[in-house]
């Protein structure tokens, strides 16, 4: 009996120490790292390749897609930004198309530094994104 009271005890032991001991970790991990957040599904798999910080902001966008996309907004943090998208030759792109299989330069007129959230849109389908760490 005593050997059927602790075999069966023993999981559910081991199994409350677990959700303890995971409880802590999350808990001690979200303090120092802040929350865990999943990404946003892109509609188009635009790529961010690099971001350049000054009183104009710069985003070098890659369009691997066989069809040109159009970015209808930008946000910054939580407030939509003007924006400007250009070739890499610097001149500006017509109706703000990212050309099929190239790169295009996005010009926002704000400083982006310090922003820890970026999205772009097309149509209110998010079609890149660059997050920060906290």
């Amino acid at each position: 009996m005593a050997k059927a009271l602790s075999s069966t005890l023993t999981p559910l032991i081991i199994l409350t120490m677990t959700i303890i001991t995971s409880t802590i970790l999350y808990s001690s991990f979200t303090q120092t790292f802040g929350s865990i957040t999943s990404s946003p599904e892109t509609a188009y798999n635009i790529e961010i390749l690099q971001t350049v910080n000054g009183s104009t902001s710069q985003i070098i966008l890659y369009n691997p897609n066989t069809f040109p996309v159009k970015l209808t907004d930008v946000i910054v943090g939580n407030t939509s930004k003007p924006f400007k998208i250009k070739y890499a030759n610097l001149t500006e792109c017509r109706e703000n198309l990212i050309p099929a299989n190239s790169m295009a330069i996005l010009e926002i007129s704000t400083p982006i530094e310090g922003q820890k959230t970026i999205y772009l849109k097309s149509y209110e389908k998010i079609i890149a994104y660059y997050s920060k760490g906290p």
